[in-house]
């Protein structure tokens, strides 16, 4: 929705198709498909200030860590100048990798025909 709704966006991915992979991981760090799950610590582990014993459940809010000021400024706001993203949409680690390439062998393509289809057709929706 948001190309939907900025034309400036739109405009630019019609002058740089080269930008719709920016696109593509800016839309999964602003609306990650699942904004949270639940963990079990293996061992005691430091978080901050605190320390939580083995076995402690843990709330990962992956939409609040997507939208961190610290790691991406003016987070609320969908910009196609960020360069690589390092968001947590997809997990960390082997997780993270294995979905990741699913969304880049089967998932990108898809969207982005899609979506250059419409940008260069000048539609104002997707």
């Amino acid at each position: 929705w948001q190309l939907a709704q900025r034309p400036d966006l739109q405009d630019r991915l019609r002058a740089d198709p080269t930008l719709m992979p920016v696109a593509v991981e800016e839309t999964l760090r602003l609306w990650s498909p699942v904004d949270h799950g639940t963990r079990r610590t293996t061992r005691e582990v430091a978080v901050g200030e605190v320390t939580l014993p083995a076995g402690a459940r843990v709330v990962l809010l992956t939409g609040a860590a997507n939208r961190d000021p610290r790691k991406f400024p003016d987070p609320d706001t969908f910009r196609l100048d960020r360069g690589p993203i390092r968001h947590l949409t997809f997990g960390h680690g082997f997780e993270r990798f294995r979905i990741q390439y699913f969304q880049y062998v089967v998932i990108s393509p898809i969207v982005d025909a899609r979506v250059i289809t419409a940008v260069k057709s000048g539609a104002r929706t997707v």
